[in-house]
């Protein structure tokens, strides 16, 4: 004899497995002949087609409809279901008959505690239509969708991920969830770059956390601490160090010192770091560090952590002090983690920036290879951390020679492909790599498609940045040298000024040399016969690039002091200088780069004037 009962689902089946049980059917009612899971398979059908889920389906007609949830488990457990689908009648409060459909949840899913069993809201069910548009299915779709974004995610498909999680948000938008529902949601969205919903959900969390929980139980620190990267997340730094301050009063308030998480410590760090304040973020790095220190048996991983990110915590005026740190996190990181551990890419990465800094390119570019070499192993190819590896290659590429192009291209393209994937639209790290892309394309003499990028930068910072943030230093600047090669000197000067006022605020640097420098050519090239003023620039960029010394910078100055010397008919000295400054720069530019053109330019106004 052959059973008429279907195969179990296969072991290796990798879509969500579902299995539909018999019905209670309603014995007041005229229509028992009614194939209510047969209806629900079409529903779910229809749904998996539509939206391509990746959902199995199977139904059971020759068993006895299950009494209690063991009876379901135990058969969805026979077949190797994931989830195990079932529905009764019942009277309700009222006399009329209503269908509840129940669940049962075989495999971990993920999925909070209050949903492993469980059943829809009984609705009266006047017609199939009901149950053909789902209209009793949000509890088992809310399930589906929630398996389908984490698959997604592990898989990198990061915009089905989203689609999903927005089908949840809107399944769900009248109800109150649990709280573990909500982290999780949040936590999704976390790391897809969403800032905003999942402060949404973190929030949503807290309010519901605070109707029965003392304003410093301990369990809010967690979600103190997600709220507080919600909002580092959307760059609003200000509220993510109140909320992390706000998760560290209530450890401070049920724990001993040495038992408060460093991490606490670790993330306020971090946000200072972000905001800018260098002084703070070491200071509780250090904190972190010392807590580290104190715990026996305290995890090396961690501690290498912590020393990396008192290194990038430096700022560039101590950047001997930072790849000290940075270094002595890779020594212990070497000892204690895998050859492809994502830390050591991360790393590489920041060692990296650290020797652009320095001047050292070539030396950058083999770190950031190093860095591309781990992280192309271990990370999705969508992570955002290998869009920032791509973006160092193509800097260190372009400072190391500026003639480089189609490379630097490349991997800014790369960048791009990653960010416009999982960074929103106005996110300020693409801002940055416009910046970057302005650079490369000015470079290679450009200048309207550079202009383009640096504006599509500042229209981004405009609308995601406070506006003194640093970010808008390079840009303005960047925004005016453009604008100087245009000769259209008046706006030029407009944007120099601007960074000028910005890049005070934040203190010194090489760049704070190059607005000065690019404000004095602005002054000199003007013809507004403020020679004088421009020389003042002039040595104040002098003085700055003393103390942050670079071969570009240091070129570019002595063809503007050049440029000074003609102007005030000191033609031997500028006749001195630009020869000597000339061979040094075609090593360094393409012949039709504007800096390299306008050498020439001075030289043979001078060969003009003294022959």
């Amino acid at each position: 004899m052959l059973s008429s009962q279907p195969l179990p689902f296969s072991a290796e089946e990798t879509a969500l497995k579902v299995l539909i049980l018999p019905f209670k059917p309603d014995i007041n009612s005229n229509d028992l002949h009614i194939d209510y899971k047969n209806q629900i398979k079409e529903s779910l059908q229809v749904k998996s087609d539509k939206e391509k889920l990746n959902v199995k389906l199977m139904v059971l007609d020759n068993i006895k409809f299950p009494t209690s949830d063991i009876e379901a488990r135990e058969v969805g457990e026979t077949f190797k279901a994931d989830i195990v689908i079932w529905g009764n009648f019942e009277e309700n409060k009222l006399g009329p008959s209503g269908l509840r459909i129940r669940y049962a949840i075989i495999k971990e899913t993920n999925i909070v505690s209050n949903r492993i069993i469980g059943d829809t809201e009984m609705q009266p069910l006047s017609n199939l239509r009901q149950i053909r548009e789902g209209y009793l299915l949000n509890d088992i779709d809310f399930i589906i969708y929630w398996i389908e974004v984490r698959n997604a995610y592990r898989n990198g498909d990061f915009k089905s991920s989203i689609s999903k999680l927005n089908r949840i948000l809107e399944l769900i938008k009248n109800d109150t969830l649990e709280v573990e529902t909500y982290m999780q949601l949040g936590q999704f969205y976390y790391e897809f770059n969403r800032g905003q919903d999942a402060l949404k959900c973190f929030e949503k969390a807290l309010a519901a956390q605070t109707t029965y929980l003392s304003p410093l139980h301990i369990d809010l620190t967690q979600t103190y601490a997600s709220i507080c990267s919600a909002y580092n997340r959307i760059q609003n730094y200000e509220k993510a160090i109140f909320y992390c301050n706000k998760a560290l009063e209530v450890q401070n308030n049920n724990l001993e010192p040495i038992e408060i998480n460093p991490m606490t410590y670790r993330h306020l760090g971090n946000l200072y770091n972000n905001k800018g304040d260098n002084k703070n973020a070491i200071k509780h790095h250090k904190k972190a560090l010392k807590v580290q220190e104190a715990i026996l048996n305290s995890d090396e991983k961690e501690i290498a952590r912590t020393y990396m990110n008192i290194g990038i915590s430096f700022s560039n005026s101590n950047n001997d002090s930072a790849i000290f740190y940075i270094k002595k996190a890779m020594e212990i990181q070497y000892i204690v983690l895998d050859s492809l551990h994502p830390d050591l890419g991360r790393n590489y990465s920041n060692l990296a920036s650290r020797l652009i800094i320095k001047g050292e390119y070539k030396q950058s570019y083999i770190c950031y290879l190093e860095a591309l070499r781990i992280q192309s192993e271990v990370l999705d190819s969508l992570h955002p951390e290998l869009a920032s590896t791509y973006i160092g290659l193509a800097v260190s590429l372009m400072y190391q020679d500026t003639r480089e192009f189609k490379l630097p291209l490349k991997y800014l393209q790369k960048a791009l492909k990653i960010q416009r994937v999982t960074l929103d639209s106005l996110h300020p790290y693409l801002a940055r790599t416009y910046i970057n892309l302005g650079l490369l394309y000015s470079n290679k003499n450009q200048i309207d498609t550079s202009l383009i990028y640096y504006k599509r930068a500042l229209n981004v910072q405009l609308s995601s940045l406070d506006s003194m943030h640093s970010d808008f230093t390079i840009t303005y600047s960047s925004i005016g040298a453009i604008l100087g090669f245009k000769k259209d000197y008046k706006s030029a000067l407009k944007y120099l000024k601007k960074a000028l006022e910005i890049q005070e605020s934040n203190g010194l640097s090489s760049q704070l040399g190059i607005i000065y420098m690019n404000i004095g050519a602005i002054i000199l090239y003007s013809k507004s016969y403020n020679e004088d003023e421009a020389l003042s620039y002039f040595d104040e960029a002098k003085n700055i690039f003393s103390q942050y010394p670079d071969k570009i910078n240091m070129l570019l100055l002595d063809g503007n002091y050049s440029r000074y010397y003609l102007e005030t008919c000191q033609f031997e000295k500028a006749l001195e200088l630009i020869e000597k400054t000339i061979p040094q720069l075609r090593e360094i530019y393409s012949k039709d780069h504007p800096n390299l053109i306008e050498a020439i330019e001075i030289l043979d106004e001078l060969t003009l004037l003294t022959n």
